[in-house]
């Protein structure tokens, strides 16, 4: 049984026990405050109402005191007398109109006399349901802004997507808050969400434009749509309640609207606290998946979103998708120049620039001062002039420091998107390799990629091969090789080896350095995967250390320029030997003349630091350099390891055994060992070994093979020798 049934029959109820207390009433009807018949149970004949009774109904529910001035209102055969309903503290809550046969001699007085006592227990009974209602109400809607608050914490902890997240949480809203729409507007981020009642382009406009800071919005709306001075649709009816939503800087960027509250039971008060709530998780939400610095999409919404939008059936015929990879030149020299509040203030100026520049395309920062862009449906030649325009509004940018003015510099590479890209980075590659190609041919300039560039491919399969590369570093999918380094005189029983690094492809088989050095040259992992080598090799030799401890053992671990450029690998280096157990002594680092003269102080101030506590060092690639023999007074290497391009020829090529023997002679001098690498015949080693060089390295003396099998190996035969003896 529904209230409303439940509503009449009460009133029935009273108006039986009404025309008990006075039979002379023939017809009842009850209005609210504002004049509306809630119940009528009308007399057998009919009856006109007059412009004298409006206005008496009128008067009674604007001054209830006074509805005992107007006596009885003649309609015909009967006449009206208007109660007021009047409950505690004088709340009006309508009045009922009793209809009189008109015979009647009673007078206005004694008919509210006789019938007060069954009105007063109408209108409690009236009180009491409003209140019961109001109470069910309250509750309802409690309980609404209870779920409502909870489905949207939850959701905003969701691993959802930006879009999804928030499209979600507009459907909360229409469900809990019962109203007709909902809509997020974000112009900058290209946010634009409805749910039910939309909002036309000059609605949205109205509505950004009165906020307490205007928004951009010119760039915002497609070609086609409604332009400012067009009518504004009025879908969104009722009530609208906008609440801006802001940035990390405070200033709004956009608005969420909720319209439409005529059937919801929320109090003003209650919809503006609510919207508040939901305005802060939206902005949390816009912070998790924008960058708080420049307020650019993150690189996985980027992703997303590029993925979605290169689909080739969808693209407009004879246009192309093209990838901006944009990188700002020699940003650490604003760092170390002018601070990082000015570098921040730098890289927030051209995120602007991108932005305002891409209009409704997609940006974002990938990270550090890198930034990418997805123009949609264009050619090469307006992506270009785009990027150039760019480029010259960039370099119109400085900041004084001190007396001097610096100014700044921008590289771009752009590319058109082929197919449908299975991922962000290989959608962006091309545009990457393009971006390298104009820091090398200058900077502050614009390439596009050619298929045909020797450089850019290269670059390309570089950057194919970073995932690859990042992928075994975190995976550990490398494999530690040993190749033996062999005395080249009988009385040397030194077990020496260098350390060769492979990466495990997806395959399982082995990938030789020269295939993915470059890679992470380039792209700066050498660092990590040198921290990897080292921990994998010395968790090996660690675990077996018992075995040859009392050996004279060396191993030979090849480091990089990246290695020694870093602060914190020195201290990386020291745990990892503390931890080991494993004797300084048997160490050995490998450290290339080139690299060691670009990091000229940190390599020094590495092999001083390990010297001092029985570490080796071997200089690799020895004889290369133009002054290499004059950087031998700075360095405290134990070794040269004389340049295989000298060893290969050794046997045919009088200057290259000149130059082993000058190596050698210099060494004998200065009491260091030599090591000949690439020695691949019988000559070559018999060649060496008159020389006076004190090891060789090559095929012809051993092949690299896994490290923990050359370790057992050598335990087996020293077991074995022990036993026989």
């Amino acid at each position: 049984m529904d209230g409303g049934f439940e509503k009449d029959q009460t009133i029935r109820d009273y108006v039986a026990m009404l025309e008990a207390l006075l039979p002379e009433a023939v017809g009842f009807y009850f209005v609210d405050r504002k004049a509306a018949v809630f119940f009528e149970q009308p007399p057998r004949n009919r009856v006109d109402f007059t412009a004298e009774y409006d206005t008496a109904v009128r008067e009674v529910l604007e001054a209830p005191e006074r509805a005992d001035e107007l006596g009885r209102i003649t309609l015909g055969a009967v006449d009206a007398v208007l109660l007021p309903l009047v409950g505690e503290a004088a709340k009006l809550l309508g009045s009922v109109t009793l209809l009189i046969d008109g015979s009647s001699e009673l007078t206005r007085e004694e008919i509210e006399a006789t019938t007060r006592p069954a009105i007063d227990s109408l209108v409690r009974e009236f009180l009491l349901r409003y209140r019961l209602i109001t109470s069910y109400k309250k509750l309802n809607v409690r309980s609404a802004e209870e779920n409502l608050l909870h489905q949207v914490e939850k959701l905003v902890h969701s691993r959802r997507s930006c879009d999804e997240t928030l499209s979600h949480m507009l459907l909360l809203c229409r469900k809990f808050l019962n109203v007709r729409g909902a809509a997020l507007l974000i112009p900058e981020k290209h946010v634009r969400l409805f749910e039910g009642d939309t909002l036309s382009p000059v609605e949205a406009r109205l509505l950004l434009s009165d906020m307490a800071e205007p928004v951009p919005y010119e760039s915002y709306f497609r070609e086609g749509e409604a332009q400012p001075g067009d009518e504004v649709r009025t879908e969104m009816d009722g009530d609208v309640l906008a609440l801006p939503v802001r940035h990390d800087s405070h200033e709004p960027v956009g608005i969420l609207v909720l319209s439409g509250w005529a059937q919801s039971n929320f109090s003003g008060r209650r919809r503006r606290r609510i919207g508040r709530y939901l305005v802060a998780h939206v902005e949390d939400v816009i912070a998790r998946d924008y960058d708080a610095l420049t307020g650019l999409m993150s690189w996985q919404l980027f992703e997303t979103k590029l993925l979605g939008a290169c689909d080739p059936d969808d693209r407009k015929a004879g246009t192309e998708n093209i990838v901006f990879f944009c990188d700002i030149d020699q940003f650490h020299v604003v760092n170390d120049s002018l601070g990082p509040e000015v570098a921040d203030e730098i890289l927030a100026v051209f995120a602007r620039m991108l932005r305002d520049r891409m209009g409704r395309h997609l940006v974002t920062r990938i990270s550090g001062d890198t930034f990418a862009a997805l123009m949609l449906e264009t050619d090469l030649e307006a992506a270009r002039e785009q990027a150039n325009e760019l480029v010259e509004a960039f370099g119109t940018v400085e900041r004084a420091r001190g007396d001097q003015t610096l100014r700044f510099s921008v590289s771009i590479g752009i590319a058109p998107v082929s197919g449908q890209p299975s991922t962000g980075s290989a959608a962006i590659a091309p545009a990457q390799v393009a971006c390298r190609a104009a820091k090398d041919r200058g900077r502050g300039r614009v390439e596009s990629y050619q298929q045909g560039d020797a450089s850019i491919i290269q670059r390309l399969d570089d950057i194919q091969l970073v995932g690859h590369i990042r992928y075994a570093i975190e995976n550990k999918r490398i494999l530690i090789a040993a190749q033996p380094i062999v005395p080249l005189k009988e009385d040397n029983e030194r077990h020496y080896y260098e350390v060769l690094t492979r990466l495990i492809n997806a395959d399982g088989a082995p990938v030789p350095p020269a295939e993915f050095f470059s890679a992470a040259e380039r792209y700066h992992l050498m660092e990590e995967l040198d921290r990897l080598v080292i921990s994998e090799t010395f968790a090996t030799l660690s675990s077996r250390l018992e075995g040859f401890q009392n050996l004279p053992f060396r191993i030979a671990i090849n480091l990089s320029g990246q290695s020694l450029g870093s602060e914190q690998f020195l201290p990386f280096v020291q745990q990892q030997i503390a931890e080991s157990g494993i004797p300084a002594e048997m160490l050995c680092f490998e450290i290339t003349e080139t690299v060691a003269v670009a990091n000229l102080q940190r390599a020094q101030t590495f092999m001083h630091t390990l010297k001092k506590i029985g570490c080796n060092f071997s200089l690799d690639d020895f004889g290369t350099g133009l002054s290499s023999f004059a950087y031998l007074k700075m360095f405290p290497v134990d070794t040269l390891k004389i340049d295989g391009s000298f060893v290969r020829d050794l046997s045919t090529n009088v200057v290259s055994q000149s130059v082993v023997a000058a190596i050698s002679e210099v060494a004998r001098v200065m009491e260091l060992e030599t090591v000949a690498e690439y020695v691949e015949d019988e000559d070559a080693k018999t060649l060496l070994r008159d020389l006076g060089v004190t090891y060789g390295q090559g095929f012809l003396l051993g092949e690299p093979e896994p490290l923990a099998g050359r370790l057992d190996s050598l335990i087996s035969s020293v077991e074995a020798e022990q036993i026989s003896a």
